[in-house]
């Protein structure tokens, strides 16, 4: 990447474009350049090589972004300098020039180190769950509507950074950390809109790692 930064967001879209945004440069604040490093630069990756993508509606880390079709964005909450936690929530359309985020209805609950994914066939829904500010409240934003409602909360609290993968027009929440390290495996079943936790586990209890859907099996 050209910049160094951790807390960052990172999506893959459906035709193969990564996005990297946000996050804090630690050697920036090390070096006292500014007293929080927080980062609003995003970079995409094409052909094995870093250009400079979007710029994010503001400096933040530890946020949630995920591609919704291979040319709209969606930005929630994480750590801002001001206030703090955020609610905020922002679309973009990558096809309109300049590119400019928009602000829809924010979170009903501010948090940061959450996950967000979007469910169903017709892609139609994005579903925030965990987090710092969140625990186990999940909220879905509709996309045709505009607006917010509550989701099936989760059986446990997850506080902090667990992965999530898509699966079966739905995705998987992994692990986590709640005042312990996490290793369950919960499935949102799209059908019922319940969650499932299935009889698998991670053997090493873990957050703050990664998850990429491989063929049909899963890279943590």
């Amino acid at each position: 990447m050209n910049i160094p930064r951790q807390y960052s967001s990172a999506t893959l879209s459906p035709n193969g474009t990564w996005i990297v945004a946000g996050g804090e440069d630690y050697l920036r604040k090390f070096r006292r350049e500014d007293n929080l490093g927080f980062l609003d630069s995003t970079e995409l990756l094409r052909d094995q090589a870093f250009d400079i993508g979007p710029v994010l509606p503001g400096m933040m880390r530890s946020h949630c972004l995920t591609w919704i079709n291979n040319t709209h964005l969606f930005l929630t909450g994480g750590m801002v300098p001001s206030p703090g936690k955020s609610n905020r929530a922002y679309l973009l359309d990558t096809t309109l020039y300049p590119l400019a985020w928009q602000p829809v209805a924010s979170m009903q609950n501010t948090r940061y180190s959450h996950t967000c994914q979007v469910v169903g066939r017709d892609r139609k829904q994005i579903v925030i769950t965990s987090g710092f500010g969140g625990g186990s409240l999940v909220e879905v934003f509709d996309l045709d509507s505009g607006t917010w409602s509550t989701g099936p909360e989760l059986p446990t609290t997850i506080n902090w950074y667990p992965g999530s993968v898509p699966y079966r027009d739905s995705f998987l929440l992994i692990g986590g950390y709640n005042y312990e390290y996490m290793n369950q495996l919960l499935w949102l079943d799209p059908s019922s809109f319940s969650w499932t936790k299935l009889n698998q586990t991670l053997k090493t209890r873990r957050n703050m790692f990664a998850t990429m859907l491989v063929d049909d099996s899963y890279c943590l």
